[in-house]
């Protein structure tokens, strides 16, 4: 019972986003269905990730003969891949009602489509955070999430999207732990958003060396104004861990 009135609070609180959030995903979900795949840069080299899981139940390693692209001799089984690991899941699920080609391809582009519609969440409480007017904290999240680029990075099948979803969440992490003197449930949040990023994409590696920094250096002043570096050994092991 304390759960559900902790869910329905938190529900009515953010009702505002959640339902900027479900129109955006719908409109970019709507666009995702009428995108080629011959004008979405790399995607047919990124869906053969998520297509080798599909057809061999097994994660690929990147020299696998079915990935590797004949004209470029590489595959993106060499990177990081979780969002193609999420796009199978969707792929499986959508197999038991069909498994037509242009479907799956569907399906598997509902990771981009879902890390954009997130990201307008994640700015809103982002813009809750630095931002007085509702109006601002609004015109903050469609700045950031209704940027052209962006929008056509959340259409089909790439890493692009996610990670600058998984970069709003550790920039969020970023405020919160300031705010609450980085206590545990923030140092965990910071962790696990450092970890996904981490599995994401190279190019949003400068966000997980900035939080080393970020981390290290705002814990360690609030260390010595206390006087007890203890918390900043044990915050910083916690972080460690989670990543």
């Amino acid at each position: 019972t304390l759960i559900m009135a902790q869910l329905k609070q938190m529900i009515n609180k953010n009702k505002f986003y959640i339902i900027g959030t479900l129109i955006l995903f719908l409109f970019l979900f709507y666009c995702s269905t009428k995108l080629c795949m011959n004008v979405a840069p790399d995607e047919y080299m990124r869906y053969d990730i998520p297509l080798f899981i599909y057809n061999h139940s097994y994660l690929p390693k990147g020299d696998e003969k079915e990935i590797l692209n004949a004209i470029w001799g590489f595959s993106y089984g060499f990177t990081p891949y979780l969002p193609s690991i999420i796009s199978f899941f969707f792929m499986k699920i959508a197999s038991i009602f069909t498994t037509s080609p242009v479907h799956l391809l569907i399906v598997a582009r509902l990771t981009s489509v879902l890390a954009g519609a997130l990201t307008f969440f994640v700015c809103c409480k982002i813009g809750e955070e630095i931002f007085n007017h509702k109006m601002t904290i609004y015109l903050f999240a469609i700045f950031v999430s209704l940027l052209p680029q962006f929008m056509y990075l959340s259409l089909y099948l790439n890493n692009d999207s996610f990670s600058i979803f998984t970069t709003a969440l550790i920039v969020y992490g970023w405020i919160k732990g300031i705010k609450t003197n980085w206590n545990c449930k923030w140092c965990i949040f910071l962790g696990v958003a450092i970890g996904i990023c981490a599995l994401t994409y190279y190019n949003a590696y400068g966000f997980i060396l900035c939080s080393i920094f970020f981390f290290g250096i705002t814990l360690f002043m609030e260390a010595k104004q206390k006087g007890n570096y203890g918390d900043f050994a044990k915050k910083g092991l916690l972080v460690c861990v989670i990543v």
